[in-house]
């Protein structure tokens, strides 16, 4: 479910329905709300995502992820909090740096602003349980990843694991211990790796985990 029609939750939308995804759109413009139902193959419901009674009518309980992706941090705050208690995940715009631990402290998961909101950062946070932390230079992107249980690098040393060139681990949390790693430091699965790759790489880096 995606709170706001503008063109970052549209993008988002788009790019999730490619990947089979079932969508709902909140949108308090009605004309904005007609467009997108015309646009794209989703469910789209005239609201700001701030009356219950709209949500309940969209199986709040029955989604999957909550997305708030307004312009407005008030209103981004004010609908994860509604819906924090009824929902599996949220992920959510901060259009202010400032506001990430307000996001935080709702147990929300949060793409920074102002360069890393776009739809594919999004959309990787949902299909791959990525967080886009930031972009330099439009050429390379810090990513945040979990090693899973089961996951190929788990057990390795990083000088084991191989990565593309234009792409490396920074630096990671084991147990909210930060790390500089070296090349002889060993993956565990709960481990959060901070990584950074070329936007052209960032996939092939993905895939070793």
């Amino acid at each position: 479910m995606i709170v706001g029609g503008g063109r970052l939750g549209l993008a988002t939308a788009k790019l999730l329905r490619q990947n089979g995804h079932e969508i709902i759109i909140l949108e308090k413009d009605k004309e904005v709300a007609e467009n997108i139902a015309k646009e794209v193959d989703v469910l789209v419901i005239n609201s700001d995502g701030t009356d219950m009674s709209k949500l309940e009518d969209a199986d709040l309980e029955e989604v999957d992820i909550f997305m708030p992706l307004t312009g407005s941090d008030e209103t981004n705050l004010m609908v994860s909090q509604i819906a924090k208690d009824n929902v599996k995940r949220i992920i959510a715009r901060s259009n202010k740096e400032g506001n990430k631990k307000l996001y935080e402290k709702l147990g929300v998961e949060v793409a920074l602003v102002p360069l890393a909101t776009s739809a594919r950062a999004f959309r990787d946070a949902v299909l791959k349980d990525i967080k886009t932390l930031f972009i330099l230079d439009g050429e390379f992107e810090v990513i945040e990843h979990v090693i899973k249980n089961g996951s190929s690098a788990s057990g390795r040393s990083i000088k084991d694991i191989k990565f593309p060139l234009d792409a490396r681990i920074i630096i990671m949390y084991r147990k909210e211990k930060a790390i500089v790693p070296t090349g002889d430091t060993k993956l565990e699965s709960g481990d959060r790796v901070v990584i950074l790759a070329s936007r052209n790489k960032l996939k092939e880096a993905i895939d070793v985990f």
